[in-house]
């Protein structure tokens, strides 16, 4: 059988990525998603996150991006799915890009396209989907477990020439996202746990220089992990979870908040809300000048809003599959991705209504989560 010609296989991942044009240099681009612009304000900036296609028949995982301004997507094909991402402060177009669960990572310029660095996992670990680069940029931490003892831990790699130079305990086995606080002095950490009847599920906040345990707070319902989290600029913590390890996918999901006597409280009320927690509930924005969080539920069909100050539910917008979700930079909406084809909807971030000018289907945001460039970043 002869075997297709690069011209081949090109035009079957436009096919299945909907459109995109190579544009050289590791990234397929130019394809224009809207026939007009919309006049609803988006602000403007690169909106990342991770997906899939299918080329010459062989999944082809990428990294997307969608310039709000220009009104344009691109991917960068990679070797691995990126689940998260972390922008280097201080070098340009620059990120980290992490694997969920493998050994995949790598340093990524947005402009050219090129994977700069290939990052390795350390010796018998695994990534777990997260990592963050230090305020200063000199150093990358990545979130890895020890795939015998399940252990978790935050390596710590030299930015430029990603040797590991550290190493801190995440004080939980399999751990999964992080945020630096504390001016990057100090990580927030999500331990998923084992297995239902194991280790305990937390967060856990250390101190990177020494390594020392700061707080734990765990998930007291054993039947739910602790899979992502976002922090308030006040403080207040918000964690979502799947079902534990063993537990079948058609199990319920949560979301937890911090309360006032410092114990993480999962969300009970409204009943008709949490009986549709299907899976897992899987990412959060914060919109910190109206103290909200919103938080999308895959399974349950629905991204729903909360009162941070209270921890009460604000509304509730059903939509397929919703996965990543964050705030422009204006404050003024939330992009959310949709289901396999990643699509994207806009919703008004004061009354939570779906605006339906700015309509971006297969989009190609197929991933667990969306991240918006820093100002002047891409």
């Amino acid at each position: 059988m002869k075997a297709k010609s690069d011209s081949t296989n090109r035009r079957d991942f436009l096919i299945a990525a909907g459109g995109f044009a190579f544009a050289g240099a590791g990234i397929w681009a130019g394809r224009t998603l809207f026939s007009q612009s919309p006049s609803v304000g988006i602000s403007t900036g690169t909106v990342l996150g991770g997906g899939e296609a299918i080329l010459a028949g062989t999944p082809t995982p990428y990294l997307g991006m969608l310039d709000l301004k220009l009104r344009e997507s691109s991917l960068i094909p990679l070797k691995f799915r990126p689940h998260g991402v972390s922008f280097h402060p201080t070098k340009k177009n620059t990120v980290a890009a992490f694997e969920k669960k493998g050994p995949g990572a790598s340093e990524i310029n947005l402009l050219t396209g090129d994977v700069t660095a290939t990052i390795e996992a350390s010796a018998g670990h695994a990534f777990y989907g997260h990592g963050a680069y230090s305020t200063d940029g000199n150093f990358l931490y990545s979130v890895e477990t020890d795939l015998t003892s399940r252990q978790g831990a935050i390596v710590v790699r030299d930015a430029e020439s990603f040797q590991e130079v550290g190493r801190v305990p995440s004080f939980g086995e399999s751990p999964h996202d992080c945020i630096l606080r504390d001016g990057g002095k100090v990580m927030a950490i999500t331990n998923g746990g084992g297995t239902k009847g194991g280790s305990i599920a937390n967060v856990a906040y250390v101190e990177l220089a020494s390594g020392k345990l700061l707080q734990k707070y765990e998930i007291q319902d054993d039947r739910f992990n602790a899979g992502h989290l976002a922090i308030s600029d006040a403080g207040e913590l918000v964690v979502v979870s799947a079902p534990r390890q063993g537990l079948a996918d058609s199990e319920l999901g949560a979301i937890s908040f911090l309360n006032r006597r410092g114990k993480l409280e999962t969300v009970k009320r409204p009943e008709e809300l949490v009986t549709r927690l299907k899976s897992e509930t899987l990412s959060i924005a914060i919109d910190d000048p109206r103290g909200v969080a919103g938080i999308t539920s895959p399974g349950g069909g629905f991204v729903s809003f909360w009162d941070l100050s209270t921890q009460s539910l604000l509304a509730k917008v059903d939509l397929p599959n919703p996965r990543g979700i964050l705030l422009t930079s204006d404050g003024s909406h939330y992009l959310v991705s949709l289901g396999t084809d990643g699509g994207v909807v806009v919703i008004n971030a004061s009354t939570y209504k779906e605006n339906t000018e700015f309509a971006t289907p297969n989009a190609g945001f197929s991933g667990s989560h969306l991240y918006l460039s820093p100002a002047s970043h891409v």
